[in-house]
């Protein structure tokens, strides 16, 4: 199976087992992301960017300072701007936040759905997944320009559907 196939193939089950849709940012480094996929509802990706959102958000700054995963109903209580609260108003009621790597280029996935929290077992499935794509992803670097191409282009597909 060629890099490109396998990390359609890993985008398409992780939108599958967070049906309320996902961000993953890959090796941040200066506070952006070499790749960034995300699934979220465009209204909900529109009101966050517009309003910065990210900065306030206790999913990303658990991400920078925590190696590991978490449930967003653990972070409730350091939510003082109510991110996940307008999150939740937009379908994103229950989340999972992921981080790993280096500190010098984090990577911080988060995964959503309306109606539960999500399992055990779909919490080891969903950073096993992500970790599979952030391997492929790597892969990159060792790829010719056309593949790196792709990449770029389904990092905007995903960001921007």
């Amino acid at each position: 199976m060629n890099q490109e196939t396998e990390i359609t193939r890993r985008l398409s089950q992780l939108k599958q087992e967070a049906p309320a849709g996902f961000a993953i940012a890959l090796h941040i480094r200066f506070n952006a992301p070499q790749f960034l996929f995300q699934t979220y509802p465009k209204p909900w990706i529109d009101y966050y960017s517009q309003n910065g959102l990210v900065m306030l958000d206790p999913t990303v700054r658990w991400g920078f300072e925590n190696v590991g995963q978490i449930r967003w109903s653990k972070l409730a209580a350091n939510d003082s701007d109510g991110v996940l609260a307008l999150s939740a108003e937009h379908g994103l009621k229950f989340g999972l936040t992921y981080s790993f790597g280096p500190a010098d280029r984090r990577s911080i996935a988060s995964f959503a759905r309306s109606d539960r929290e999500f399992t055990d077992e779909e919490v080891t499935s969903l950073y096993t997944q992500t970790d599979a794509l952030t391997a492929a992803i790597d892969q990159a670097g060792r790829l010719d320009d056309q593949t790196q191409g792709y990449l770029r282009k389904m990092s905007v597909i995903f960001t921007h559907p």
